[in-house]
């Protein structure tokens, strides 16, 4: 599973992995949900990003300023199994059965999206190794654009709501600016009125 953070947070005004909600960073979030996934974790940064971390592999992008498909390519050259998750690190309340059900609906090698209220979520998504090539070829030609790449590789597109029987849209709620973390706080007592308690027992579970 791969964490992307190579974002260049302009609208959020400095870099998402530095912010806090509650007690952690929205990075943490990313981390332990990819945690009840996979035990197989990379977080993808740009070269010139300082970040790293104690317990889990940090790798550049290997071919820099490519947007979020450059950090696609780099966990597929890197990662050791036939799939890879890829996981934002700005969208806190994503569940791990949202990749279940991804996973479920593979056909052959296609990559598989989730499909919410707002269009295709091509950062919530599932890649078969065997499309490194593709995706480097896509790089070369300056084809950056994910939505397009899926479209090109006939990715099968799911739509989460209606296979979630629980299914909550703000589940795909993207933290880009800061005010948006005022209204994570709304939405965490919406989705589940102890959500912070909950991360709580989970951090604590998996530290």
């Amino acid at each position: 599973m791969a964490i992307l953070i190579g974002g260049k947070s302009s609208r959020f005004g400095y870099p998402k992995t530095q912010a806090y909600f509650g007690n952690y960073r929205l990075i943490d979030y990313s981390i332990k949900v990819a945690e009840l996934i996979s035990a197989n974790i990379f977080i993808i940064k740009h070269p010139q990003q300082q970040f790293n971390h104690r317990a889990i592999t940090v790798l550049a992008d290997i071919i820099p300023d490519c947007g979020p498909a450059g950090g696609i390519y780099t966990a597929l050259e890197n990662i050791q199994t036939p799939w890879l998750a890829i996981l934002p690190c700005d969208m806190p309340f994503l569940v791990p059965e949202i990749y279940e059900i991804l996973l479920s609906h593979r056909e052959g090698t296609k990559p598989i999206v989730a499909i919410s209220e707002n269009g295709i979520e091509s950062l919530v998504s599932i890649w078969h190794k065997s499309h490194a090539n593709q995706m480097r070829n896509h790089l070369k030609n300056k084809e950056f654009t994910l939505n397009r790449i899926l479209e090109k590789l006939k990715a099968a597109k799911v739509e989460i709501a209606n296979k979630l029987p629980e299914y909550q849209p703000d589940y795909f709620f993207n933290v880009n600016y800061r005010k948006d973390l005022e209204e994570m706080e709304k939405l965490a007592g919406l989705l589940n009125s102890n959500f912070l308690k909950n991360m709580d027992n989970i951090f604590e579970q998996l530290s």
